[in-house]
């Protein structure tokens, strides 16, 4: 699965200038030479003191989170392909606003993957970056001080994607494929041990590449770990070319170790590893270890104080391309 994310601005700090015709007016010293913020009007931001109600002809805003009155709610619009949003906190203070959803899910910093709203943190240094893929929302936390590039694109499975005609440099952020936590060992009349926790994958944040106009890159998004297994490899390759730009290695099992006790006291399964983009599942001294959650996550060790449960899944690689 993809997530084109077209028309994105290019800089969105609290402190920009917008002219009336929506041309951003930036300081040279921010502007990577590749990204030409000045050669596209953006719209301007829009002021947001309590609740709203968007549509798919909003898709594109930039809109500026002040702390609202009351409990104040945005209510996104039914989940298109494409659409996108960039939501600024402009407050010394912390507040909240809650994001819904009329059908779908939203999927925050790939934390929250069941629900059909999520509760943000406004406040100056806040900053979310919201897209749709058609089906669920995705909604990543950035800094303020972050220059948007025009357009993202974020790969949470594999594919391919061509570079467009002008652009000759991008931004990738991604992460290789959590390893499943493993299971535990019981032996009833000697001693329990817990199994080892997965470790995370490789991580990259923002990592500049180089690449050529009208070539095909080849994406492909490292498998969760099961059954004990590491996790996948993700990796960006130039098919033109077959060069690989970017190789991230899934986690790998063993991160953390298990208590190893006699009768008296049982083995707990050591946790998963975290990632940038998720949480390890967690582990106990009984039951299976818990599942990761997000992306690039490990899951927990399995518990070994009554039985030799299994280890929890990793959680699959992602891919985010800027440009």
């Amino acid at each position: 699965m993809s997530i084109q994310l077209p028309n994105v601005i290019n800089n969105i700090t609290t402190s920009q200038i917008v002219t009336q015709s929506g041309q951003a007016c930036v300081p040279a010293n921010l502007l990577d030479q590749n990204f030409s913020a000045l050669a596209n009007p953006i719209n301007p931001v829009i002021p947001v003191t309590g609740s709203i109600s968007l549509s798919t002809a909003n898709s594109g805003n930039i809109y500026e989170l002040n702390a609202p009155s009351a409990n104040a709610t945005i209510t996104l619009p039914t989940p298109t392909n494409g659409y996108n949003n960039i939501f600024v906190g402009n407050n010394s203070s912390s507040y909240t606003y809650t994001f819904t959803t009329p059908s779908g899910i939203i999927q925050y910093g790939g934390y929250t993957g069941t629900s059909a709203s999520i509760v943000v943190n406004g406040g100056v240094g806040k900053q979310y970056y919201l897209a749709s893929d058609g089906t669920n929302y995705f909604v990543f936390e950035t800094s303020n001080s972050y220059i948007i590039p025009r357009n993202t694109v974020v790969f949470t499975s594999s594919g391919t994607w061509t570079v467009p005609q002008g652009v000759t440099k991008i931004l990738v952020s991604g992460c290789g494929g959590g390893a499943a936590g493993t299971v535990a060992t019981y032996n009833s009349s000697t001693s329990y041990f817990g199994g080892t926790g997965g470790g995370a994958g490789n991580v990259t944040i923002k990592q500049s590449i180089s690449v050529i106009p009208g070539h095909t890159l080849s994406i492909t998004i490292g498998g969760a770990g099961t059954s004990g297994n590491a996790g996948g490899i993700t990796s960006l390759v130039d098919s033109t070319t077959s060069t690989t730009l970017l190789n991230l290695s899934g986690g790998s099992t063993n991160y953390s170790f298990g208590l190893t006790s006699g009768q008296a006291y049982g083995g707990w399964g050591g946790p998963g590893e975290s990632s940038a983009f998720g949480i390890g599942g967690l582990s106990g001294n009984t039951g299976n270890g818990g599942n990761a959650l997000g992306w690039g996550s490990g899951g927990g060790g399995g518990g070994g104080i009554n039985g030799s449960y299994a280890g929890g899944n990793g959680a699959p690689g992602i891919l985010i391309i800027e440009w």
